[in-house]
C-alpha cells in the first residue's frame, strides 16, 4: 500500500502554479488554494493534488485565513486525498506498473498478439485473486467508448459458453460522466451459484500537459449498504437474486488508459477479486485466466465492427443523447493536430483517454467471469481451450479508422469544389451535422455547377436522401425569410423607441386578422444565459410580464426530438370577455455561428402545429388542443428570432411574430397599445436574464452534464465562438 503522503512527494510545475514571487506570500498561497479548489470542482484531481502538495510544503507560511480555509473545506480535501491515494495504489507495484522492480509476485499466464495476462496469488489471503491484463487496442476511441458505455449490451459481446456468461448488466446510477454505479449478473453452471457484483467507477483525469505519464486512471470497488449515499440510499441498492452470491472487488483495483500514437490506446487493468469460491484449484484458475482474459481484450479490439450495429449507431448519432453530446464537446475541447498527440490523424487528448475511459467498465466483468468459469470440468476446459485456439487463429485486429475524420480543422475554409461527388458527400455530412445554412449554400452550389445534369449514381444518392434534403431546404428558406424580415424596415411602423428597445407593428391589409410584431434590443447578457432563459419553458410564467387576469397560465415542453428542436404548449389567460388563448408552437434552432456565416448568430424558427403536422414525434391523437373555454392562437411560418453575440457579454435580440390571435373585432389602436407596451415590457424583463438565470432552478439545469441541450450549446460555442466560453458556467460537480 501507498502511504498517506505519497501523493504529496511530487512538486507542481512552476508554470502550473504560478511564479515563485507570486506564491511566496500569504495572498499568493490563498490564490493557490482557490485554484486547487477549482481543480477539485472540475475533477482535475491530479492537478489538485500537486497544488495541495505545494501548499503542504509551505505550511510554515500559512496564516489564520488560510488555516480557516482548509478547515472549512476539510471534508472535500480529505476526499481528494483519498482519491489520490487510491490512484497511486492502482499505479503501484500491486497495480499496473510494469517495470522490473514492480513485477514481483505476478506470474505471466499468457503473452500472445501483444496481450499479456498475469495472475498473483497471496498465500496470506487465499480467497483473494489478483488479476492483471494489458494490451494495445488499435481502435478509434469514439467507437471504443461506445462499446464500453452501452452497459446493457455487454451480454451480447462479452464471451459466454453454454450456461456460463453475463446475463445482465445495468447502470444503477450515473451521477456524472466520470462516475457510475454498475450491477452485473453472471450465470454459472451447477453446482456453483450464480454471481453478482455491484461496483462503483470513479475516473481520474491525468492527461493534462503537466501529467507524467499522461493517462486516465479508473478506480473500481464494490459498494453495498450505505456506501454510495447520498446518490443511492441503502434501501434502493440492488438486492441479489435468491441463491446468488455477491463477488467483491477490493482495492487497489482499477484501469489505466495511456494514449499512444496513431489513435491507439494502451489498456491496463488490475483487479483484486474475492469471488467467494475458496475451493477453486489453482491450476484451473490459471487455465481460465490465460484464455478468458485474452478473449475479452481481443474482443474489445474488434470494437470497430461491433459498434456498426444499428443498436449502437442509433445512440451514437442521437443528438439528444447527453453522454455522446458530452463526449463530442470534450473532443472539440481537447482537439489536437500534428505531433502534439498524434502524428497522422486528427485526434483529441480527451478523445483518447479522459472521456473515453470514464466508461471503461466491461473489463471488470471478465474477472468475475474468470472466477466463475472454475466450475467447468477439466474436460470442458479442454474443449474451451481448443475453441479459443481456433477462434484466435481467425480473429483479426480491426484496421484503424478515425471516427472523427469529418471534424473540421480550425483553419478549414469554406471552399466549394467542382467535384460533384465530393460536394454531395459534404452536403449529406452538413445535413447530418444540422448545419442548415451551410448545407443550403452547398446545395445551391451543386445545382449551379451541375446545371441539371447530375451523373446517374449521384442522382440516385440524392433521391435516396431526398426527404432530408427537402427538409433542410425548407428550413434554410425559412431562415432567409426571418433574416430578411429583421433586416428591412419596409412596412414596419415604429411603436416605441426607448432605452435601446424598439417595437414595431405591421398590419396586413389583405389579411386584417394577421398581426405582425417586431421587437429588438441589446441584452446585457451573454448568449449562453439568454438561451437558458428561453429554453426553460416551464419557468416562463415566473418572468414573462402578467397583469391581474392577463398573463401566462401554463407553459410546457411537449416534445424535444433533438437538442435544438422542441414543441411547446402555452396557455395565456385573458380578461373577460375574451377567451384564453392556446398556442402549440414548434421551435427549431438553426446554428449560424460558423466562421463563414454573415452575420454570425442563432436563428430560431417558430410556427404553430396542429393535427399530424409534428409527426412522427407527436401523433395527431397526442397533439395538445385548446381546453374548454380556450381559443387557438396561430403563429405563421415566417416567425422567428435571432440572437447575435456582440462580445463583452452582450447579445442583440430580434424577434418577429406573425400572429393570428383569432380576435377579429379588436381595433388597430388597441393592438398598437399592446405592441408598444407589452412587447417593450417583455424585452425589458429579458434584459434581467443575467439575474434570473442565477437562480438555483436554472443553474442546476445549465450545469448538468447530462442535459443534452446545454451540452450541445457548450460544444458549439466552444467550437466557433470560444470567446463566449468565459461566460459559460462550469459543469455541476457532485461533492462528497
Amino acid at each position: 500500500m501507498v502511504s498517506s503522503d505519497q501523493w504529496s512527494s511530487s512538486s507542481p510545475n512552476a508554470a502550473e502554479v504560478g511564479s515563485s514571487t507570486e506564491l511566496n506570500n500569504h495572498e499568493g498561497l490563498a490564490v493557490e488554494f482557490n485554484s486547487m479548489m477549482e481543480d477539485i470542482e472540475m475533477d482535475k484531481i491530479g492537478k489538485a493534488g500537486r497544488r495541495l502538495a505545494y501548499l503542504e510544503s509551505n505550511r510554515h507560511k500559512w496564516d489564520d485565513v488560510l488555516l480557516s480555509m482548509f478547515a472549512e473545506h476539510s471534508g472535500i480535501i480529505s476526499a481528494t486525498k483519498e482519491k489520490l491515494n487510491r490512484m497511486e495504489n492502482v499505479r503501484s507495484k500491486d497495480g499496473v506498473k510494469t517495470t522490473d522492480e514492480t513485477t514481483e509476485g505476478w506470474e505471466l499466464q499468457r503473452d500472445s498478439d501483444g496481450i499479456k495476462t498475469m495472475y498473483k496469488h497471496d498465500p496470506n489471503t487465499p480467497h483473494i485473486h489478483c488479476l492483471r491484463i494489458e494490451g494495445m487496442v488499435d481502435c478509434p476511441v469514439f467507437d471504443l467508448l461506445a462499446l464500453l458505455n452501452e452497459v446493457e449490451f455487454y451480454p451480447e459481446w462479452i464471451p459466454s459458453y453454454r450456461y456460463l456468461g453475463l446475463t445482465m448488466a445495468e447502470k444503477v446510477v450515473n451521477p456524472r460522466p466520470t462516475q457510475m454505479l454498475n450491477h452485473l449478473k453472471v450465470a454459472v453452471p451447477w453446482p456453483i451459484a450464480n454471481r453478482e457484483c455491484l461496483f462503483s467507477v470513479d475516473a481520474i483525469d491525468c492527461i493534462g500537459k503537466y501529467e507524467d505519464p499522461r493517462q486516465l486512471i479508473i478506480l473500481l470497488k464494490s459498494e453495498s449498504g450505505m456506501s454510495y449515499e447520498p446518490l443511492v440510499k441503502e434501501e434502493d441498492m440492488p438486492v441479489p437474486d435468491r441463491g446468488a452470491v455477491v463477488c467483491d472487488i477490493l482495492e487497489p483495483s482499477g484501469i489505466v488508459l495511456t494514449p499512444c500514437e496513431d489513435g491507439r490506446t494502451f489498456v491496463q487493468m488490475v483487479e483484486h477479486l474475492d469471488p467467494h469460491i475458496s475451493y477453486i484449484p489453482a491450476w484451473l484458475l490459471d487455465l481460465v485466466v490465460r484464455n478468458m482474459c485474452y478473449m475479452i481484450l481481443a474482443r474489445v479490439r474488434s470494437a470497430v465492427e461491433i459498434v456498426k450495429k444499428p443498436c449502437y449507431q442509433e445512440r451514437m448519432r442521437d443528438p439528444n443523447n447527453a453522454f455522446y453530446m458530452y463526449i463530442r464537446m470534450r473532443i472539440r475541447r481537447g482537439y489536437a493536430r500534428g505531433n502534439e498527440i498524434y502524428t497522422s490523424c486528427r485526434w483529441s487528448k480527451a478523445m483518447t483517454a479522459s472521456i473515453l475511459s470514464f466508461q471503461l467498465l466491461p473489463f471488470t466483468c471478465l474477472s468475475h467471469t474468470i472466477a466463475l468459469m472454475a466450475s467447468l470440468t477439466p474436460c470442458r476446459i479442454g474443449l474451451l481451450c481448443v475453441t479459443v485456439a481456433n477462434n484466435t487463429a481467425y480473429w483479426l485486429d480491426a484496421s484503424f479508422t478515425t471516427a472523427w475524420s469529418s471534424l473540421p480543422s480550425d483553419e478549414e475554409e469554406e471552399e466549394f469544389t467542382n467535384d460533384l461527388y465530393v460536394e454531395v458527400e459534404k452536403l449529406l455530412r452538413d445535413i447530418a451535422e444540422d448545419r442548415v445554412a451551410k448545407a443550403g449554400r452547398r446545395l445551391a452550389h451543386i445545382r449551379s455547377t451541375c446545371k441539371g445534369q447530375l451523373p446517374h449514381d449521384l442522382l440516385a444518392r440524392m433521391d435516396a436522401n431526398s426527404k432530408a434534403i427537402s427538409s433542410m431546404e425548407e428550413r434554410a428558406t425559412r431562415v432567409r425569410k426571418v433574416r430578411i424580415a429583421l433586416s428591412h424596415d419596409d412596412g414596419w411602423q415604429l411603436q416605441r423607441d426607448s432605452k435601446g428597445i424598439k417595437t414595431y407593428y405591421k398590419h396586413n391589409k389583405d389579411t386584417p386578422n394577421l398581426h405582425s410584431l417586431r421587437i429588438e434590443g441589446v441584452i446585457d447578457c451573454p448568449l449562453f444565459d439568454l438561451m437558458a432563459l428561453l429554453s426553460e419553458v416551464d419557468f416562463y410564467k415566473d418572468w414573462i410580464p402578467s397583469y391581474k387576469f392577463l398573463g401566462i397560465r401554463e407553459s410546457e415542453k411537449v416534445a424535444a426530438p433533438r437538442a435544438t428542436q422542441m414543441l411547446l404548449h402555452i396557455v395565456a389567460a385573458l380578461p373577460w370577455p375574451f377567451d384564453n388563448r392556446d398556442l402549440v408552437i414548434s421551435v427549431d434552432g438553426i446554428d449560424c455561428i460558423g466562421p463563414y456565416e454573415d452575420p454570425r448568430q442563432i436563428v430560431i424558427l417558430l410556427k404553430s402545429e396542429s393535427g399530424s403536422s409534428y409527426e412522427p414525434y407527436v401523433s395527431a391523437s397526442e397533439m395538445p388542443g385548446p381546453a374548454g373555454g380556450s381559443t387557438a392562437c396561430d403563429v405563421l411560418g415566417d416567425s422567428g428570432a435571432t440572437l447575435t453575440p456582440l462580445g463583452d457579454g452582450k447579445t442583440f435580440l430580434q424577434v418577429v411574430m406573425h400572429i393570428d390571435p383569432h380576435i377579429s373585432f379588436v381595433p388597430d389602436w388597441l393592438i398598437d397599445i399592446a405592441a408598444r407596451n407589452f412587447c417593450y415590457l417583455m424585452l425589458t424583463q429579458v434584459r434581467s436574464a443575467v439575474d434570473i438565470v442565477k437562480k438555483p432552478c436554472y443553474q442546476e439545469r445549465m450545469r448538468d452534464p447530462n442535459n443534452a441541450f446545454y451540452m450541445y450549446t457548450r460544444r458549439r460555442i466552444e467550437e466557433d465562438m470560444p470567446e463566449e466560453m468565459k461566460y459559460v458556467p462550469p459543469l455541476h460537480v457532485v461533492k462528497d
